[in-house]
């Protein structure tokens, strides 16, 4: 009886989906209807740093070496957002991007939430020799992607999204997520991950490293030699050392096994690694 009861139930969710499509539509079930938008602002000399806050969407940011000297802005979003990003500009060196909507939450239903997804993209169009200090982005809600670019300080967090930074040269790379996985590759920078449950995956990395996983697993590759420091209380860690790497190796799991080499102890250089239930495994390429 149980198994009746149980395939009426799945048969009823796939009459309810169809009948879905042929009432809303399949573009509006699949596709954002938000308005599109476009806007170009020009570069300031004195732009020194890029601000952004958003309460739900996705944000791509791609950087451009040209001469074109501007900041194309354009994606998809309510009516007051487009409002706001059509009035923005650059004041004290500094380019305030506000994202952020009061629309009613009544439109977060199944049928609907794709038809109010939002999309932003940021082309910053810029010579080789623009260096920003900072770039910050803080989203309640969705997934940051940045690709390329070249920031002394760059600051990305998502309380419910993945975080992607790809090819980013700095001094200093900040990375949080409450929940999402966070990615990077090729970024020249020291980098510094706070994630609380999702997967934390660094690749070719340059300068000093430091994670701090809360529940997921951990996977990181060197590139050129440097201090790590790594630490998950519930998931894997495994990082694969530059054959370079000539210094100590300090592993520990609380419960889990430890796989390492032996430490060259020619630097002072040290690969930290701490688990309090989950694996390590290092690993000389």
């Amino acid at each position: 009886m149980r198994r009746v009861w149980l395939n009426l139930l799945g048969i009823g969710c796939i009459v309810a989906g169809i009948a879905g499509l042929f009432y809303f539509g399949m573009d509006k079930l699949l596709y954002s209807q938000l308005p599109g938008y476009n806007y170009s602002i020009a570069i300031d000399p004195d732009l020194k740093q890029i601000e952004m806050e958003a309460n739900r969407g996705e944000i791509k940011v791609n950087w451009h070496f040209d001469e074109q000297r501007k900041i194309e802005l354009s994606g998809q979003a309510p009516e007051q957002t487009i409002q706001k990003l059509g009035n923005t500009k650059v004041e004290n060196g500094v380019l305030r991007l506000d994202y952020d909507d009061t629309e009613s939450a009544e439109w977060l239903n199944l049928f609907q939430f794709n038809s109010r997804q939002q999309h932003h993209e940021i082309h910053i169009h810029a010579p080789k020799e623009l260096v920003l200090d900072r770039f910050q982005a803080r989203l309640a809600m969705g997934s940051f992607v940045m690709t390329d670019g070249q920031v002394k300080q760059l600051d990305a967090e998502s309380n419910l999204g993945q975080v992607i930074v790809k090819q980013v040269k700095g001094e200093q790379v900040n990375l949080k997520s409450d929940a999402g996985k966070i990615v990077t590759e090729n970024v020249d920078a020291a980098i510094t991950v706070n994630a609380s449950l999702g997967e934390v995956k660094l690749l070719n990395t340059t300068r000093p490293v430091d994670v701090d996983a809360s529940a997921g697993n951990v996977f990181i590759e060197q590139q050129n030699p440097h201090p790590i420091q790594a630490s998950s209380n519930l998931g894997n860690i495994k990082i694969l050392v530059s054959p370079l790497f000539d210094g100590v190796y300090d592993a520990r799991a609380n419960l889990g096994n430890v796989s390492s080499p032996e430490s060259k102890m020619k630097s002072n250089m040290v690969i930290q690694v701490r688990t309090d239930a989950g694996n390590i495994s290092i690993v000389e390429k």
